[in-house]
């Protein structure tokens, strides 16, 4: 439907949205587009159009994620999801497409890029967020805060393994994503795992509480499934499918031996095995046969040198190793 001509500029931009069904951040985007169209294709811009769209900027503005009483009190829920959804790109480009001062938009700030944390193979470090929180960084691992953090949210994103000691904020929950996972907390203390070889990524919790779920990606927003919330001593797993398995565990200190610097391994596979070594030691570990990758071990490893550890796995699998630098060997022992 076109726009009334008649109406003031807010009333037409509430008009037009209410009776063209637009949900989403792109949809309100293209109805303010085409909105906007019609309205110069008729020369026909209502009073005051100008200054309502700056007054939908100023309002996106100064929301910084909280509520404005101001725009629930306006009609129509359509108008509102436009601050909600926080179309701003959509908002800039009108209001310089409407001939708002190049000043008005001078005054905003440029994009900022998320702060980034990582360690190296055989590195670990203790992170202090803007918040309070701590984070201890797992080897080969990369943490990546949010540029609005402690602000409008607590989010980070993490690549490889991290445990986290949250600080409570009832107001602002902290959350992590991780692989295909988002996991929300208030405050809390629970790690997260998934590394390049991991089939899917681990979320569990030492203490407190969190929900956790799947993340898909859908046509116009990322949308959120399976949530599930765990308590002390639940561990979630989340395949590459987005199928969500809990379970309750029998030993935390196992699995949250490596922020000790210790690494378990209880019945876990040499193809498991091989990559945390080499993240642990920073080192290259190569099989001549393939199918000693399928033998099991349970040990712990903790403050033996890598030579030491090498010689005793090969020892555990009975078969041979050679050492060239930080590359290690491990091959079949030749028979008799």
């Amino acid at each position: 439907m076109e726009p009334d001509p008649t109406h003031n500029g807010m009333d037409a931009v509430e008009q037009y949205l209410a009776e063209n069904d637009r949900t989403s951040d792109d949809h309100v985007q293209a109805a303010l587009l085409q909105f906007r169209s019609q309205l110069a294709a008729r020369e026909a811009v209502p009073p005051n159009t100008d200054h309502s769209l700056q007054e939908v900027w100023t309002r996106i503005e100064t929301r910084d994620g909280k509520s404005d009483p101001s725009m629930r009190a306006t009609s129509h829920s359509r108008y509102r999801n436009i601050a909600i959804n926080g179309a701003l790109a959509a908002t800039i480009g009108l209001l310089a497409w409407f001939g708002v001062k190049q000043s008005r938009i001078a005054t905003l700030e440029p994009v900022k890029e998320p702060q980034r944390y990582s360690t190296t193979r055989g590195q670990q470090v203790t992170i202090r967020l803007a918040d309070g929180t701590s984070v201890l960084l797992g080897n080969a691992s990369e943490l990546l805060v949010s540029p609005s953090f402690n602000g409008r949210d607590r989010e980070v994103t993490v690549q490889g393994q991290a445990y986290f000691t949250v600080v409570n904020n009832t107001t602002l929950p902290f959350t992590v994503r991780v692989g295909n996972s988002v996991t929300r907390v208030l405050g809390t203390e629970f790690s997260v795992r998934k590394y390049a070889e991991d089939s899917a990524t681990t979320v569990f919790v030492a203490a407190g509480k969190v929900s956790t779920g799947t993340v898909s990606v859908g046509a116009t927003r990322a949308i959120e499934t399976s949530v599930a919330v765990l308590t002390a001593g639940d561990l979630a797993q989340i395949d590459q499918h987005g199928a969500l398995q809990i379970g309750r565990i029998r030993r935390p200190d196992a699995t949250l031996a490596w922020t000790r610097g210790t690494l378990v391994f209880d019945n876990a596979p040499l193809r498991s095995v091989i990559p945390a070594l080499e993240r642990f030691y920073d080192l290259d570990i190569m099989v001549t046969d393939s199918a000693l990758l399928g033998r099991t071990i349970t040990t712990e490893v903790t403050g033996e040198s890598a030579s030491s550890a090498m010689r005793f796995l090969a020892t555990v699998l009975n078969v041979g190793v050679t050492q060239n630098g930080k590359s290690f060997t491990l091959h079949r022992l030749p028979p008799g």
